[in-house]
């Protein structure tokens, strides 16, 4: 089930990505992807569409960060360039959450949308600048190939200079921390990862680990793009989960589910006897020391 769950996303994740960047770029008529801008959260943010912000909040409190698995396209780009770094079998490990420097920049993002700095906003937000790098990169280089080729109907835009730099810049970030650690971007510098994140550290769904029927086989850990899932505490942080379901399909033990429950253990821990241990008698030489001395 898990499986089919997973290629479903992946399946919506490209398909918005691919819809997106080709609307972009000037591939496909503006209507086709122009729907997937609109519900990205910098296009909501400069709106006020508080009605579909209000939404999102709400979805990302009942499942979770599925925004960053299948919707937002910097998320699917991270995973693509992950993807090409995994080939050499390199695995994920646990990594502490860096929740100052996270939180630090959602709460710089806000005072710049306060101030009425959209500009410098939307360097941080993912949509703008997946946006930006599609405009200012991917763009030239499919006109200047319809050039190459002949095409009718191509014409040259030239970039600006600090929107290429800008891109440029936001491209190298991504490609390294996800080669890296795959979605480190999201969970460290995405601001909207971060809002999302404060929500969903209470999301009714979360990833649940079964310490009855883990071996500690360390699949899951392997598998978990998002570097939360720790095996010393057989807990999941769900506030930088993006619920890609990875970790449930790498267990090979079923230890792990997506569900609203909460795992306990079939055979309870032993608690620490409450009472007070006696005091330990003196060695008996001490006591014929003492008798001696009397």
């Amino acid at each position: 089930m898990y499986r089919c769950i997973k290629t479903i996303r992946v399946a919506v994740s490209l398909i918005c990505l691919i819809l997106l960047t080709d609307t972009l770029v000037g591939l496909l008529p503006d209507w086709a992807g122009m729907w997937i801008e609109e519900i990205q959260f910098m296009y909501l943010l400069c709106g006020a569409s508080i009605g579909w912000l209000a939404l999102w909040f709400i979805v990302t409190l009942i499942f979770g960060r599925i925004y960053c698995s299948s919707v937002c396209p910097v998320g699917t780009l991270q995973d693509i360039l992950a993807r090409m770094s995994r080939r050499r079998g390199k695995p994920y490990r646990f990594r502490p959450p860096m929740n100052r420097l996270r939180y630090g920049i959602l709460i710089g993002f806000i005072a710049c949308m306060a101030a009425g700095l959209t500009a410098v906003a939307a360097i941080l937000g993912p949509d703008s600048a997946y946006i930006n790098i599609s405009e200012q990169v991917i763009a030239p280089a499919v006109i200047w190939i319809k050039e190459t080729i002949g095409h009718p109907m191509a014409r040259i835009v030239a970039a600006s200079s600090l929107g290429l730099c800008i891109a440029l810049a936001t491209l190298a970030l991504l490609a390294a921390m996800s080669w890296r650690g795959g979605r480190r971007y999201c969970n460290t510098v995405c601001p909207v990862g971060a809002a999302l994140g404060a929500v969903s550290r209470q999301s009714v769904m979360h990833i649940d680990i079964n310490t009855d029927l883990c071996t500690q086989c360390r699949r899951c850990v392997d598998a978990c793009k998002a570097e939360c899932i720790n095996l010393d505490d057989h807990t999941a942080d769900m506030s930088r989960c993006v619920v890609c379901f990875n970790c449930v399909e790498a267990c090979r033990d079923n230890a792990i589910s997506y569900t609203s429950r909460r795992h306990r253990l079939s055979t309870p821990l032993m608690q620490p006897n409450k009472r007070r241990t006696p005091k330990i008698a003196q060695p008996t030489m001490l006591k014929m020391e003492k008798n001696s001395k009397k």
